[in-house]
């Protein structure tokens, strides 16, 4: 766990200093499918632009994408997972039928699709990648409730006259802050990969430097100039694992 979280606290610093530690990433910088050398570490792409330059801004993107789709994630699935242990009976089951269902489709395709069809607008993509992770920490937060409902320390809150919201707020939530704290690691490095893939097929927001923007470039260009792909590639899967290294982590300290 401490390999990771150090590997995300890095490139959190490295995004948060992006402005400062790289120029514009779309300007030309020098002559196209320059190698990495002492002036260029990472080398330029076909364009002539700093691949350096890219990845210290796609750090940004990417991990902006990972937190916000995985925070919008944790958010749906423990009000309806919440909702579901209190009320039980039929809303229970109509929530968890739908839960089956949203989890049941094709995510990497159903965000395709939506992106395509409505524009390939940031937000939308963090929107749609959050709107698609939620049934996994609603199951998981809804079988948390169950067991600690059943408990003695609750069945003493509810005596005392706390509400629903007291007893979750209180008692379930801390309970299911390690295995939710895990969920929410595990949904940041699936949403970068996602987000990463929708700008390699080149669906991402043209406007903001990605990850995937760098990779989606050098496709063309993997046997002539292999750095384009390389660091850029380098860089996701980094982040990736550091992400579920601090997962794992938190599942094992629980």
């Amino acid at each position: 766990m401490r390999l990771g979280a150090a590997i995300l606290v890095l490139l959190m610093a490295i995004a948060a200093g992006s402005s400062w530690l790289a120029g514009n990433p779309f300007s030309t910088a020098a002559p196209p499918l320059l190698p990495p050398g002492w002036d260029y570490p990472f080398g330029t792409d076909d364009l002539g632009r700093d691949v350096l330059s890219g990845v210290i801004h796609g750090a940004r993107t990417s991990l902006y994408a990972g937190v916000s789709a995985a925070t919008l994630a944790a958010a749906l699935g423990l009000l309806v997972g919440g909702f579901s242990a209190i009320r039980r009976g039929a809303a229970d089951q109509v929530l968890m039928r739908g839960t089956d269902f949203v989890q049941a489709l094709p995510r990497f395709l159903l965000v395709v699709t939506i992106v395509s069809l409505f524009g390939h607008s940031f937000a939308l993509i963090i929107l749609t990648i959050g709107l698609t992770e939620w049934p996994v920490t609603a199951r998981l937060f809804r079988a948390q409730a169950l067991t600690t409902l059943e408990r003695e320390f609750v069945l003493a809150a509810r005596a005392a006259g706390a509400g629903n919201l007291a007893i979750l707020w209180r008692h379930v939530l801390p309970a299911a802050l390690p295995v939710m704290g895990a969920q929410l690691s595990y949904h940041a490095g699936g949403a970068i990969l996602i987000e990463s893939g929708l700008s390699l097929l080149g669906l991402g927001d043209p406007s903001v430097m990605s990850w995937g923007t760098l990779l989606g470039g050098a496709l063309r260009f993997m046997r002539e100039a292999w750095w384009m792909s390389v660091f850029p590639g380098f860089a996701v899967t980094l982040t990736v694992l550091g992400c579920n290294l601090v997962a794992e982590g938190a599942t094992r300290r629980r």
